[in-house]
């Protein structure tokens, strides 16, 4: 759906723009993969979206978990360690993990769109669908075939759910702009 696409060229664009903020292998990863999934595109587009969540946790937390020690400069932590930690993309310096983070906001909307998306195409699929008698190969009318289309009721469920996600990214933006930008500046011009 068009709600799907615009979701997933916003997360598109913010993988390259991770990379191109850090240009280390953790996001080098990023910007790949969708080009890779875009030529081998054979498996389902959750499963895609749900790896890539779960990397995008996976890099934040490392980072995370590896600012405290660098960041009280604890003796534990060879030199050596350091030097290739930085060269792959875990970062001792927090505002380094700004873009992945986006990433990982970008994608965790994607995944909720798209599962909210199909459960109620799936709810409301199942049960207001129209059956519509086919005419066989002879050309009479008779239930040797039926084809199902969607009630207008399903129609307005997924167009109800794209306005929801809109109202989302919305709210989110709102968040992350009273989070990181002074109360000086104003805000509106976001919404």
């Amino acid at each position: 759906s068009r709600a799907d696409k615009r979701e997933s060229n916003i997360a598109y664009v913010l993988f390259i723009l991770a990379y191109v903020s850090d240009f280390s292998l953790v996001t080098m990863l990023l910007p790949f993969s969708a080009f890779v999934y875009a030529l081998v595109s054979i498996k389902s587009a959750n499963l895609y979206w749900k790896i890539i969540l779960v990397y995008c946790e996976g890099v934040i937390i490392s980072s995370y978990l590896y600012q405290v020690p660098a960041r009280l400069n604890c003796e534990f932590l060879p030199e050596p360690l350091m030097v290739v930690a930085e060269f792959v993309g875990i970062h001792s310096n927090t505002a380094r993990t700004i873009p992945i983070f986006f990433v990982y906001l970008a994608t965790l909307f994607h995944v909720f769109g798209l599962e909210s998306r199909n459960k109620a195409a799936q709810r409301l699929g199942n049960r207001d669908e129209v059956s519509v008698e086919s005419t066989s190969e002879s050309g009479h009318v008779g239930s040797t075939s039926e084809v199902r289309v969607p009630s207008n009721r399903t129609a307005y469920a997924l167009v109800r759910g794209q306005t929801d996600n809109i109202n989302i990214w919305r709210r989110a933006i709102l968040f992350l702009s009273q989070a990181f930008i002074p109360h000086e500046v104003p805000v509106s011009f976001l919404i």
